[in-house]
């Protein structure tokens, strides 16, 4: 029998925790970083390493297809398919993050003020994908400074200031 190190312990949760990540959980970040010149299509779907659907056994074409119509779904023009994010505006790189969360239905969506740079109208497509999964089961931990975009998303509010806080773990 192998001896247990640290070192294997810690190797071995990070392969666990890397592989619940890509299987798993959906991320969206406020801020989202573009990888230097990777389409957004490609970023969507991820094709050449980790993509979610590439993970669950999906051809590149068919995660580059579902990765468009996840773009499209969340409001990115077509022009900027085959683009580099690097270029774009916060709104539409947060579309792209939004398209790759969701390109494959994850169990646990974790959103950070995922419209938090979208204007009013874009606002609302972001919103349908995961209202549509949470009828499915999904659940969504968030973070929204506008309550009113995810109305239909919402069991529980904790409200963060200080103040509100200390109940939560009642």
């Amino acid at each position: 029998m192998p001896l247990l190190t640290v070192e294997r312990l810690i190797v071995e949760g990070l392969a666990k925790t890397f592989h619940l990540r890509r299987s798993d959980i959906g991320l969206v970040t406020q801020f989202p970083t573009a990888r230097p010149r990777v389409a957004a299509e490609d970023i969507a779907a991820a094709p050449q390493r980790f993509a979610p659907l590439r993970v669950a056994g999906a051809s590149a074409d068919r995660a580059i297809g579902e990765a468009r119509h996840r773009l499209a779904a969340c409001g990115l023009r077509e022009a900027l398919w085959r683009a580099v994010p690097g270029t774009f505006s916060g709104a539409e790189k947060q579309r792209v993050d939004l398209a790759r969360a969701l390109i494959r239905p994850p169990r646990l969506l974790l959103p950070d003020a995922p419209t938090a740079t979208l204007d009013a109208q874009a606002r609302a497509a972001p919103a349908q994908r995961p209202a549509a999964l949470k009828t499915r089961g999904v659940a969504t931990i968030g973070v929204s400074h506008r309550p009113g975009d995810v109305t239909r998303l919402i069991n529980r509010t904790i409200d963060l200031t200080p103040s509100e806080v200390a109940h939560v773990a009642e």
